[in-house]
């Protein structure tokens, strides 16, 4: 019954996720956690995916944001009962679609704050043993085009689900090392954060002062920056969150890391300020102004 399909071999779990059944979920969770088979059969079930090398349960709860669902997949997850490797905990949290696309990610690109909050406080825990390097990577989320999570955030203009990704972030306990620390502020980075914004502020004991400017500009990896794509896109309120977090005294920037910052360039050079002018953005052209540009 558990392992019951739909029609195009759909499991039982992934339909109730997908519909935003909380109950029938939380059920199908119950018996999979109790019921006596192989661990390896359990996680399968657990995984409910959409088909073989399909979409996980978790990633169409993600997409539809169904927050409350998300809670009760990521507690199955860790349930104590089930005693899954942390290598196991990863690989279900990372809760990729067919096509690569982490569970972060569709919930950042749709705006879905709270489940990236629950996402983000589930990838953090302190029982998933793990180094920094895989953990950042998860919450890096990044697209099978190496779009971070929060660079689509950025670039679709939830600037709601900026700041809880943020939030989320200074409650995780991720305190790095000096390796981590020079990867994590290469310009090159494979982790890439984009839009780090605030956290970098209030987290500083976590991080070294190095690798501040490189997170603020929050670089894809073609070297555009956040700041950029949000003003090309008109995002006032995404911009406002950024030049906000540039221009505050709490992160120790110098004055010319402010105006490198500031100038927000795309990866051929062009400013955000020219980008904001050409498109007629007059509001941003504003905010950059205000704060020195």
């Amino acid at each position: 019954m558990i392992a019951r399909k739909m029609g195009g071999d759909v499991p039982a779990l992934f339909v109730a996720c997908q519909n935003g059944h909380l109950e029938a979920v939380s059920a199908l969770l119950a018996m999979i956690i109790n019921i006596d088979l192989d661990l390896d059969v359990k996680k399968e079930l657990l995984a409910g995916k959409e088909a073989a090398g399909g979409a996980s349960s978790l990633f169409i709860a993600c997409q539809c944001g169904y927050h409350e669902i998300v809670t009760v997949l990521i507690a199955g997850i860790f349930s104590s009962d089930l005693n899954l490797s942390n290598g196991e905990k990863v690989e279900l949290l990372a809760g990729k679609s067919g096509r690569g696309y982490p569970a972060l990610y569709v919930a950042c690109a749709s705006g879905y704050h709270e489940v990236v909050t629950v996402l983000i406080a589930g990838i953090c825990r302190g029982d998933l043993n793990v180094n920094n390097s895989k953990r950042i990577e998860l919450l890096a989320g990044k697209s099978s085009n190496g779009w971070p999570a929060l660079y689509i955030a950025c670039n679709n203009g939830h600037h709601k689900t900026v700041t809880a990704f943020i939030a989320a972030i200074c409650r995780g306990d991720l305190n790095f090392n000096d390796d981590e620390k020079k990867e994590f502020s290469a310009g090159e980075n494979k982790y890439c954060f984009s839009a780090f914004i605030s956290a970098i502020g209030r987290c500083s004991r976590k991080l070294s002062k190095n690798p501040k400017a490189e997170l603020l500009a929050g670089k894809n990896e073609q070297g555009c920056s956040a700041l950029y794509v949000a003003c090309d896109y008109g995002r006032l309120e995404v911009v406002t969150v950024l030049v906000s977090a540039i221009c505050s005294d709490d992160h120790n920037l110098s004055k010319a890391a402010k105006a490198k910052l500031l100038a927000g360039k795309d990866e051929d050079g062009f400013s955000s300020l020219k980008r904001a002018r050409q498109l007629g953005y007059y509001k941003i052209v504003k905010v950059l102004r205000d704060c020195g540009m």
